[in-house]
């Protein structure tokens, strides 16, 4: 077998775009409630991060760790920006990060439903943070 079809079948292009975009569109929403809600993080960040959970998990899932340090990372630096300029945490954010990446995770996992009825708690129009 050639090392071409053996990537084709490991990586079959219609799953895997579907997967990318799934995961892009959870974030997406998920960032644009954010970003309603007159927040710094929004549509890009969110958007990248589940990206980086479905990716992590399709190309390397040895590095899952690593990524969330990302993730962690990023949220620590919103947070000091945060701190800095208004003397406030942005705790619900942070989690909302969180719980993104891990959806992006779960989509590359290829667990579709569970991501999409999630993204919906997410969504709280009383939280704040």
């Amino acid at each position: 077998m050639s090392f071409a079809f053996q990537e084709a079948t490991r990586f079959p292009p219609n799953s895997i775009a579907i997967k990318i975009a799934m995961a892009l569109a959870v974030g997406m929403l998920v960032g644009f409630e954010r970003e309603s809600a007159s927040k710094d993080v929004g549509i890009r960040t969110f958007g990248l991060t589940a990206l980086l959970g479905a990716l992590n998990v399709l190309i390397a899932p040895a590095y899952g760790l690593a990524a969330m340090a990302g993730v962690i990372v990023l949220i620590a630096f919103l947070n000091a920006r945060s701190m800095r300029s208004n003397g406030s945490l942005e705790l619900t954010t942070s989690a909302a990060l969180l719980v993104t990446y891990a959806l992006g995770v779960l989509v590359g996992l290829g667990h579709t439903f569970t991501p999409v009825r999630n993204r919906h708690t997410l969504q709280c129009p009383t939280s704040s943070g």
